[in-house]
C-alpha cells in the first residue's frame, strides 16, 4: 500500500506528465547517440531517489548482447531483432515484477527508468516482422501493445547533430 506521504510525492514529481498515482511508473528514455540518454538516467534516478521513490533502471539489451558476442548477422537479420527483442522483454518482465514487489511491501512508490524500449527495435525491421517477433513472445497487437506497456517515453535529440566534430563516440568494450 502507497501511504499518503508517497502519494502525495508521487503527484507532486508526476502530475506535470500527467500521470495517475500508480505502484510502479514506467519511464522510457530513447534517442540517438550522444543525446544524454545515460546521464538523463542518472539524473532522474538521483532526483526520484532523493523525493523518495524506489528506483530501478532496466539497461538496453542491445549493448548487453553484444557485449556478450550477441551480434547482427547478414545471413539471419532477423534473429538479431529478436535476441534484443526477446532479451528486453524478459529484463522488462523481471524488472516489473521485482519493483512491484518492493513498492507494495515499503509503500514506496517505484518508478522503472527504461535505458530503451521493445518499441526502439521496431525501426530496424519491417511491421509485419517485427508484429511477428512481438507475437513469438507473447506479444500481440505490434507497437500499440508495445508502447502500452509504458506510462511516458521521452525521446531525446542529440546534441551532435551539426556539431559532430565536437563529440565522440565510442564502442562499449570488455
Amino acid at each position: 500500500e502507497i501511504t499518503s506521504e508517497h502519494r502525495s510525492l508521487s503527484s507532486d514529481v508526476l502530475k506535470g506528465l500527467g500521470l495517475k498515482d500508480k505502484l510502479v511508473t514506467r519511464i522510457v528514455l530513447t534517442g540517438g547517440p550522444c543525446a544524454g540518454k545515460t546521464t538523463s538516467l542518472a539524473r532522474l534516478k538521483n532526483f526520484l531517489e532523493d523525493r523518495g521513490y524506489f528506483v530501478v533502471i532496466v539497461p538496453e539489451a542491445s549493448t548487453l548482447l553484444r557485449l556478450s558476442g550477441i551480434d547482427f548477422d547478414p545471413q539471419v537479420p532477423q534473429a538479431f531483432q529478436k535476441a534484443i527483442t526477446t532479451c528486453q522483454k524478459q529484463h522488462e518482465d523481471i524488472w516489473i515484477e521485482y519493483a512491484t514487489q518492493i513498492a507494495d511491501k515499503s509503500g514506496r512508490p517505484a518508478v522503472m527508468l527504461h535505458d530503451r524500449s521493445l518499441v526502439d527495435g521496431s525501426i530496424y525491421v519491417s511491421n509485419d516482422e517485427f508484429a511477428d517477433i512481438l507475437s513469438q513472445i507473447g506479444i500481440d497487437g505490434g507497437l500499440d501493445a508495445c508502447l502500452a506497456r509504458y506510462d511516458v517515453v521521452f525521446h531525446l535529440v542529440t546534441a551532435a547533430d551539426g556539431a559532430e566534430s565536437f563529440y565522440e563516440t565510442t564502442e562499449l568494450s570488455l
